[in-house]
């Protein structure tokens, strides 16, 4: 039977299919984190919070709060503030356990921007969390732009 809702909502509708389906978790890569976070409707929070079998756990790598970072990252968040986003679900689902993963030291990252990241984690308070130093690929775009961040700053940043 279709409802007209999300891929996950529709999954549990169907009943067949889900049967043999023990547990879901909600986990995305870095790309689809936006989405998978703008995708939480109340519809799909609902169907969370009744459906026993999804996890009250959800995996959303933001990187960073700083819209301005996120742009040069390329990530599609750069326009959003985040907090709201997990008000709602921590408010839909309480309990909920939330991680995410960070960059720091990411070109241009200033002190202040590390300060607002800190702020960010406050506010949101991550049941786990994940912060990896930027890395300077060889040949990406990233690697060759100004502001680039010393090694024993990252450090600390990521402590």
């Amino acid at each position: 039977m279709a409802c007209g809702c999300s891929a996950l909502s529709e999954f549990f509708y169907l009943g067949d299919s889900a049967e043999s389906a023990e547990f879901v978790r909600m986990a995305t890569a870095a790309a689809a984190s936006l989405a998978l976070a703008m995708s939480l409707t109340d519809e799909l929070l609902e169907l969370m919070q009744g459906e026993p079998r999804i996890c009250n756990y959800l995996e959303i790598p933001v990187q960073h709060c700083v819209p301005r970072l996120l742009k040069a990252m390329r990530r599609p968040s750069h326009s959003l503030d985040l907090t709201p986003i997990f008000r709602k679900i921590r408010a839909a689902l309480p309990g909920v356990a939330l991680r995410t993963t960070l960059i720091t030291g990411f070109p241009g990252e200033t002190q202040a921007d590390h300060r607002a990241l800190l702020a960010f984690l406050a506010e949101v308070r991550f049941d786990r969390l994940g912060v990896f130093p930027y890395y300077a690929e060889e040949g990406t775009v990233a690697a060759r732009l100004p502001g680039q961040v010393g090694a024993a700053i990252k450090e600390r940043r990521q402590a």
